[in-house]
Parts: structure tokens; C-alpha cells; sequence
């Protein structure tokens, strides 16, 4: 479903070296708006879709028997987590 008259994304219509050139030169990340500018979209829509991954995921998290406890924080890094830190 689309928003405020901008079509549909698919993975498909972005080329992997656009996607991957773009991931190379926001190596911390990028704002909405600098997705936004990638894909078409507006920043309010990059965070609609963030708000709706990011809830997805945490039901499937809560399916699986998994706390959001159990989750590394900012300040743990998966590794230090994993050797047990």
C-alpha cells in the first residue's frame, strides 16, 4: 500500500551497486530523509516503514520466547554478548 501518492518499492527496482554504493557512503547510517531521497519516498514514509518493520519483528521476537532482555543493547556489542562480557 502506498502513501501520499508514491508507488510501490519492491527490492527489485532498486539496482544492487545504487544500494550498495549508498550503504558504502553512510557507513553510521543514514537520516530518513537520506533513504527517502534514495527511494522516492518522503521521511514520514521511511519512518512509517521503520515503525512497521521494527513491530514485526518484535512479534516475531515474542513468538519465539524472546525478551527484548535478551537483545544486545547499544552499548553491548553481539560479540561481547556471545563471549559471554
Amino acid at each position: 500500500m502506498a502513501y501520499y501518492n508514491e508507488p510501490e518499492l519492491e527490492e527489485a527496482d532498486l539496482p544492487t551497486e545504487l544500494v550498495d554504493a549508498f550503504v558504502e557512503a553512510h557507513p553510521s547510517g543514514a537520516t530518513y530523509e537520506e533513504i527517502g531521497g534514495l527511494l522516492g519516498c518522503t521521511p514520514e514514509r521511511i519512518r512509517q516503514i521503520v515503525y512497521l518493520a521494527l513491530g514485526k519483528a518484535l512479534k516475531k521476537c515474542h513468538a519465539c520466547g524472546i525478551d527484548l532482555d535478551d537483545l544486545p543493547s547499544e552499548r553491548t556489542s553481539i560479540w561481547d554478548r556471545i563471549a559471554g562480557n
